[in-house]
């Protein structure tokens, strides 16, 4: 259905979505980066929010009101990266790749969960600046390099694609942590979140070599900030 939808939508003269636009490298690029990013913060919040209220180990057997609590620093941190430590004086790739790190680290915090909740705010707060850093380049990527008609296609599949990420991160968390390695009441033993853990780690080193990448090829501003060998002769 969806490859028919691909093709009558090319054909069409004026498609809910240009597929010219998702063909375009930097489109391309941008919106793999949403979506990886979608991923890995819902393997996170899925896995956190049934972790934290598991009653047996290495659940924390807290109740849904702490779970939901869990989650004010990721919104916090979020804050943060779009108003106070914003990184401006990096390109709009150089803060992604930032942000990339740290929803590395947020994983790691995950992993290290054995020490309480507090790993819990650690990683959703790590998790939040990082997203924060990455969405709120997006936009400027996508601006930076595709001209005025093509970038308001562009902006509104970003949006769709976070959708499509948060998703499939939901759909892999869910998955593992109910049929992968499950302890002696039927509930995720601690080798089931270390194994979504893994995917996720191994989700974020994808979305660090691919933004990579696009800071190689596409980062329009650190080729600006070059030196002309021209002008300086």
């Amino acid at each position: 259905l969806l490859l028919l939808w691909i093709k009558r939508e090319a054909k069409i003269a004026h498609p809910i979505i240009s597929i010219r636009v998702i063909k375009l490298p930097e489109s391309l690029m941008a919106n793999a980066i949403s979506i990886l990013s979608g991923i890995v913060i819902y393997i996170l919040i899925t896995a956190s929010m049934l972790r934290i209220q598991q009653a047996s180990f290495p659940g924390l057997s807290e109740t849904p009101l702490m779970a939901g609590l869990v989650l004010i620093p990721m919104s916090v941190a979020t804050i943060i990266s779009g108003r106070y430590i914003t990184l401006n004086h990096f390109s709009s790739y150089a803060k992604s790749l930032v942000g990339s790190v740290f929803l590395f680290l947020s994983i790691i915090a995950f992993m290290i969960m054995n020490g309480g909740i507090i790993f819990e705010f650690i990683c959703m707060a790590l998790c939040g600046y990082g997203i924060g850093l990455i969405f709120g380049a997006l936009p400027h990527i996508i601006k930076e390099n595709l001209n005025k008609s093509d970038a308001a296609e562009a902006f509104g599949l970003n949006q769709l694609s976070r959708s499509v990420g948060y998703s499939i991160g939901s759909v892999i968390s869910v998955n593992i942590i109910s049929s992968f390695f499950l302890n002696h009441s039927g509930e995720p033993s601690k080798d089931s979140y270390m194994l979504l853990a893994t995917i996720g780690l191994i989700i974020t080193l994808l979305l660090f070599a691919l933004i990579k990448f696009c800071y190689k090829r596409f980062d329009t501003q650190t080729k600006s900030s070059l030196p002309n060998p021209t002008k300086n002769q």
